[in-house]
């Protein structure tokens, strides 16, 4: 007798197709929750900016050091979240097929 499978559904081996199809069906899932995680980083690091140029702007409400730093910021981030979206693109994009030696 099979120990029934953690779901309940009954344990049983899968044949090679159906589990490499499984395999690539989750593989793809995860890819896609990856590009909805990043993308949702690079929301919030615009609003981020936005809120740095807004103290930046903010004249002398806002020390001068902090200003400068909240400047820097809105510079340097637009660099990261690009950096973010080519290393992804780069991850997504399908390597070419590995020779064996």
């Amino acid at each position: 007798m099979t120990e029934p499978h953690p779901r309940g559904a009954p344990a049983r081996p899968l044949d090679a197709p159906t589990l490499q199809a499984r395999i690539e069906h989750l593989r793809q899932e995860a890819q896609a929750l990856a590009c909805d995680e990043v993308e949702a980083l690079r929301a919030t690091l615009a609003a981020a900016v936005q809120q740095a140029q807004a103290i930046s702007d903010g004249g002398d409400v806002f020390p001068v050091g902090i200003r400068e730093q909240a400047r820097r910021l809105s510079e340097e981030i637009p660099n990261v979240s690009n950096t973010l979206l080519a290393l992804l693109d780069r991850h997504l994009r399908p390597s070419p097929p590995r020779r064996l030696s």
